[in-house]
């Protein structure tokens, strides 16, 4: 996973610079909405900056997909730990005998996808995804540091070299983007965590123990169901 995400800071990094250097325009480069796209269409014509649009279509369209069944894989384990109230759990942990794809979970997920692309726009979702994004970079790096710091003695999978300058570094990067989102972005993501928070306290905590006994009953089925 750590060579995955370094391979890829190192791939983007390069094509974000060499678009930079080769720019006939440092000034337009950093104006246009699609700088890559107007770096290739400059140098080598409007043939090759189409062609390059349309592979990121298709890239951004499998990024969709990937995304979408992996919501619903977390959809459909909600259900199955039993977040949600009985009968919604039952019907969100149902697989597709045959294929054990989580065929309700993957439904919903494209229904509310669906009408969000009506309700939305791209700006709108870029810059949302970011903010949730920036946010969960915060509390995981809050989370990397308050755990090593409250359990010093348990093993951990991965040392963390020079440990805490790494979360340390996650969450001062992600506050300093934060700080220059929108404020309808940030009141939009507030919100969701506060309705996740009152949905904890108020429905999840109080049935703590029941959950638990799910959770040890059903051994969670850590297998999960099949993506396909």
């Amino acid at each position: 996973m750590l060579i995955s995400c370094l391979l890829a800071i190192v791939l983007e990094l390069s094509a974000f610079l060499s678009a930079a250097v080769g720019a006939p325009s440092l000034h337009d480069f950093l104006a246009s909405d699609t700088p890559l796209t107007y770096v290739v269409e400059q140098r080598f014509g409007h043939g090759a900056g189409t062609a390059v649009a349309i592979g990121a279509i298709i890239a951004f369209l499998n990024a969709c997909l990937a995304i979408t069944l992996q919501f619903a894989r977390v959809l459909w384990a909600s259900g199955r730990d039993g977040i949600w109230p009985s009968t919604v759990s039952r019907a969100l942990e149902t697989v597709l005998p045959t294929t054990q794809a989580p065929w309700v979970a993957t439904l919903v997920v494209g229904f509310f996808a669906v009408v969000l692309c009506f309700a939305s726009n791209l700006v709108a979702v870029v810059t949302f995804v970011s903010v949730l994004a920036l946010l969960l970079y915060v509390f995981v790096g809050v989370a990397a540091i308050s755990s090593r710091l409250r359990d010093r003695t348990s093993e951990r999978p991965f040392r963390m070299p020079v440990w805490p300058i790494w979360p340390a570094v996650a969450v001062a990067g992600s506050i300093v983007a934060l700080s220059q989102q929108t404020h309808q972005d940030l009141l939009i993501v507030v919100g969701l965590y506060a309705a996740g928070i009152l949905y904890y306290a108020l429905y999840l905590r109080p049935r703590s123990g029941r959950l638990a006994r799910l959770a040890k009953d059903d051994g969670l089925r850590l297998d999960g169901p099949k993506v396909v």
